[in-house]
């Protein structure tokens, strides 16, 4: 609400990425859920994130776009999990693209119970040069979510094609965990263009 778009907006999305419409907090940031959707995400981000170090020349990648391609973000993502063992062992959660196409920023939710397993981290080999906004939240009414989430701060290479993007890793606290529930998954483009979809 200063008038300017810079690096002190991008810390407070990075403070309240994975927040949301449920937490006692959220009125504070809800001006920048800009897609209304009651939780701040990568297409949030991202409407900063595209005007820092240097910006982006969103309306070009708009009219490029659509010149040459038409339809300009497209693909999907899918999730394969690791053997879910006995207490004590990992469990990965790998996140894969397939025919993606101008990603400049992803994210998802991935709720879980923490008397199940215990969240261990990231790590991301596909998203090239973005920036990992990752949060670990435990919300106001009580659930628990971890929020991978990647983005380009500025004009960064795009990720398109097939192939792993992210690995999420949670240690088992008990026998016969439920493995974690994935939804709001999200991709932008340079464009703010953006698309919501399931993954299986």
């Amino acid at each position: 609400k200063d008038g300017k778009v810079d690096g002190n907006d991008l810390t407070s999305y990075m403070n309240y990425t994975g927040l949301r419409s449920v937490d006692s907090d959220f009125d504070y940031v809800s001006d920048g859920d800009i897609d209304g959707n009651g939780l701040i995400d990568a297409y949030d981000i991202s409407a900063v994130a595209v005007r820092l170090e240097g910006g982006i020349d969103t309306e070009y990648w708009m009219r490029e776009f659509h010149r040459t391609a038409g339809d300009t973000l497209s693909g999907s993502l899918r999730v394969e999990l690791s053997e879910i063992r006995k207490t004590g062992d990992t469990l990965t959660v790998s996140v894969y693209g397939d025919s993606l196409k101008a990603v400049n920023a992803l994210s998802l939710a991935l709720s879980y119970d923490p008397a199940a397993m215990e969240y261990l981290g990231v790590d991301a080999p596909g998203l090239l040069r973005m920036d990992n906004l990752t949060r670990d939240r435990l919300h106001t009414d009580g659930t628990r979510a971890v929020y991978p989430t990647f983005v380009n701060i500025g004009d960064k290479p795009l990720v398109s094609g097939d192939g792993l993007l992210l690995r999420v890793s949670f240690r088992l606290l008990k026998n016969g965990a439920a493995a974690p529930d994935v939804r709001d998954a999200v991709t932008v483009s340079p464009a703010l263009e953006y698309r919501y979809m399931t993954i299986e």
